[in-house]
């Protein structure tokens, strides 16, 4: 969602393209008024005293100067105040601001011949660009693309969809590098088991401790970093997040990736493994509000203003691989469906799923105001405002399931895959794909898919057809084959990551090659990036028009692969030049 940058955007119009003048300490009310907690500040030509105002907001300061004599007194200025590493200054030409393109939040310019057009390419959506004239300090923000979208629960939505509406490409160029350099042994779980994104934020769950061990103590947090630039923003510690002891990497359970999400600004996570669902500032990592009787949540969705969540036993965190155990686990599960009002946290309905019914986890899906799931007996489908039941169709989960091998594997970890659109209602199911019509759940028809690696197959809604595994578009309404996409890079990995894949409004992203591969849904091209590849069982994150990866721990094809958690981009840049590097002076 884009409802609280407006609001930021709009609050930093109104209260500053409205200023012709900007006096001392306005620099510390911009960085107030944007709410930030980290980021970029860049000072161009800046007076002294303007470096001291942008170190005292704590964030990292980035100064370019034409004047190099400027240059060696400022250096000579941190390194006697003991600062100099958060601050820097370097030269430049006073024209080409020598930075990417979206790394700074604010860029100050002051007596330089840097054009308005290239103070806003380095400012990140929303940012805030102040301008020296002879009149005062003018002001100036940057707009946010409208081909820019958000990756918001697990699979981008309610509706299960896992696809973005955004104009991310091939990773052909390096935004920003964070955090530590690999996970952890991929006998444990995962050090990044969630991320989700919101308002220029990047939101992960992730194991902060030394990944030196895999036995010893993990600390996971919940971590926000700023999307364009890595910064890191806040964090809160999340107790007993490993408690079911999963493993290996690949193992991690859906229903564990479903307990966060962002959006209008607000994270939406449960305060620990067991713990109730909490609401936090986006911005700041401040605890807005604790929703009442919500622990031992195990997944949430947001749709329509309201917080749905599915409460009370984990779905089968333990395959039991060839066993009963497995079974039971699985046959078992009393859980609790309710929705909330998103603002409050009220209770506006819930439903017991027990019995015979025995929910089936991570099949929650909600789009236009209504919300489908799987038991072990039927798929049922309700009114998302009253939880009243619209229809139940049959749906024998048990029924052809393998009992042994990797087939119990991918049922326990990856259930279902259940994407609602208007019309119909699609189920991915190992090897089968089923179109359902949201009027009265009828079986429309039914056809073959391809499971990813330990997951479930791929099930996605765009540009008005199905797409599978088999890197098909099928007609929605009949299964017809009406578009086939060709891949000819397949390797060197001999099998796809073992994560689920994603889709934009442009490409089929996958990892053929093992890593990150992009296919254009026009047919137009591939674009192999076997370089680039994310946390086992997390996958790619397309958001804002980059790639987001985490660190990497597996074995698997490992010649060729960036390192440590890394955003890309493909975007040409309007102008470059390379910054002349000189040594400090001391």
């Amino acid at each position: 969602m884009i409802h609280d940058r407006r609001i930021s955007s709009a609050i930093l119009l109104g209260l500053l393209c409205s200023l012709q003048a900007v006096l001392a300490g306005k620099l510390a009310e911009i960085v107030q008024t944007a709410r930030l907690r980290n980021g970029v500040i860049l000072l161009v030509n800046a007076e002294p005293a303007t470096y001291d105002e942008a170190a005292a907001t704590g964030c990292t300061v980035r100064g370019l100067e034409s004047d190099s004599a400027a240059v060696a007194a400022l250096r000579k200025r941190f390194l006697a105040k003991g600062i100099y590493g958060k601050l820097s200054v370097a030269s430049f030409d006073g024209k080409v601001l020598p930075c990417i393109d979206s790394l700074a939040n604010i860029v100050l310019v002051g007596k330089a011949n840097v054009s308005q057009a290239e103070a806003l390419r380095i400012l990140v959506p929303g940012g805030t660009a102040l301008f020296k004239t002879d009149a005062g300090w003018q002001t100036h923000v940057k707009p946010w693309p409208k081909e820019m979208g958000e990756w918001n629960q697990y699979l981008c939505g309610a509706d299960n969809n896992g696809a973005a509406k955004d104009s991310a490409g091939p990773p052909e160029r390096l935004q920003w590098t964070a955090g530590s350099r690999y996970g952890r042994v991929k006998v444990v779980m995962p050090s990044v088991t969630s991320m989700v994104s919101d308002n220029g934020r990047l939101f992960t769950i992730e194991d902060m401790a030394t990944t030196e061990s895999g036995r010893l103590p993990k600390q996971y947090v919940l971590l926000a970093r700023d999307a364009f630039n890595g910064c890191e923003l806040w964090r809160h510690p999340l107790k007993d997040w490993d408690k079911e002891g999963c493993h290996p990497v690949k193992d991690i359970p859906v229903q564990l990736q479903r307990l966060v999400l962002a959006v209008d600004g607000k994270v939406y996570c449960t305060d620990g493994y067991d713990g109730p669902i909490t609401v936090f500032d986006g911005a700041t990592g401040d605890i807005l509000s604790t929703f009442k009787n919500s622990e031992n949540t195990r997944e949430l969705a947001h749709a329509g203003g309201m917080i749905f969540a599915i409460q009370g036993e984990p779905y089968a965190f333990r395959t039991g691989v060839g066993k009963r155990k497995g079974f039971d686990a699985l046959e078992i599960a009393t859980v609790k469906l309710s929705a909330r009002d998103a603002g409050s946290g009220k209770t506006l309905w819930e439903i017991p799923i027990e019995g015979t019914d025995g929910y089936i986890g991570g099949t929650l899906s909600i789009k236009s105001g209504k919300l489908a799931y799987l038991t072990r007996n039927a798929l049922v489908c309700r009114n998302s405002k009253t939880g009243q039941e619209i229809w139940r169709q049959a749906y024998p989960y048990f029924q052809d399931m393998p009992r042994k091998g990797v087939y119990i594997l991918k049922y326990n970890n990856s259930p279902p895959t259940l994407v609602m659109t208007e019309k119909w209602l699609f189920c991915s199911d190992l090897n089968l794909v089923k179109a359902y019509s949201m009027a009265d759940g009828s079986l429309l028809w039914q056809g073959n898919t391809e499971c990813n690696y330990t997951k479930n197959g791929d099930l996605f809604y765009v540009d008005g057809l199905v797409w599978t595994g088999f890197l098909k578009g099928l007609d929605p309404a009949t299964g017809e084959v009406k578009r086939e996409l060709q891949q000819n890079m397949t390797g060197p990995m001999s099998h796809d990551r073992c994560y689920r894949n994603r889709i934009t409004q442009e490409y089929y992203i996958n990892s053929k090659s093992g890593g990150t591969d992009l296919v254009a849904l026009d047919g137009s091209g591939e674009y192999p990036g076997p370089w680039m590849r994310a946390t086992c069982g997390l996958a790619m994150t397309p958001s804002f028009g980059r790639l987001y990866s985490s660190p990497y721990v597996c074995a698997c094809e490992i010649g060729s692969m960036l390192l440590g958690f890394n955003c890309t981009y493909n975007q040409s840049r309007d102008q470059g030049k390379l910054m002349a590097i000189e040594p400090a002076s001391h």
